[in-house]
């Protein structure tokens, strides 16, 4: 899904790319982000751990909106310009909104996340898509034809090459029978969680693996 939104943008080398939300979607597009050139990668999240994470793999600014809003930390650091791409990745009714507003003039916005809930638009957030000339795209997919398909060669070549690396993304090794009380910290939004591997043995050995 992450290397299919990016195909549909018209990102160049040298881009400023915002990515909010930095689950196992957000961290992936960051990696992405700087295979399609990027120059600067800003990652946003109210998670600290998650933003470390992000810092780890590639981020170059960190972002946490609770301490003030988004869009003004990013016209900070880009001197009142915005970026020229925009990720939303968190799938938060919230955030699809809040992304609106971080892209500069003849930006672009791609929606990878999937609010489970009605998207309500400030006036604020929707006047970004005229007055900033946006162009917003859905990406819903991680194949194309033929069959598998670019993204997932691509994929794998940069996997091969080490260029898209998914080792940090892994935030627990638990037991399989740890199952059910992780899925439901996760459902009541418990932080910590990116990727959660669950293995058919025992907790202490999955633990050392």
């Amino acid at each position: 899904m992450v290397a299919h939104g990016f195909y549909q943008t018209n990102i160049q080398p040298g881009a400023s790319v915002a990515i909010m939300g930095c689950g196992s979607i957000g961290l992936l597009a960051i990696q992405w982000a700087r295979i399609f050139g990027a120059q600067t990668i800003y990652a946003i999240d109210i998670d600290a751990d998650k933003l470390e994470i992000a810092r780890t793999m590639g981020a170059d600014h960190v972002i946490n909106p609770i301490e003030d809003p988004a869009h003004e930390q990013i016209s900070t650091l880009t001197k009142n310009c915005g970026v020229d791409l925009a990720i939303e990745s968190a799938g938060s009714p919230i955030t699809s909104a809040q992304v609106l507003a971080l892209p500069k003039k003849g930006g672009e916005v791609v929606y990878m996340g999937i609010p489970y809930g009605d998207v309500n638009i400030e006036r604020f957030y929707f006047e970004k898509i005229v007055r900033n000339e946006l162009t917003v795209y859905g990406s819903w997919n991680a194949l194309s034809a033929p069959f598998p398909g670019k993204e997932w060669e691509t994929t794998i070549a940069y996997m091969k090459k080490g260029l898209i690396n998914v080792k940090p993304m892994i935030s627990h090794r638990l037991s399989l029978s740890d199952g059910p009380e992780v899925f439901e910290k996760i459902i009541k939004g418990d932080k910590g969680y990116v990727k959660v591997l669950l293995y058919p043995e025992n907790k202490q050995r999955s633990e050392n693996l």
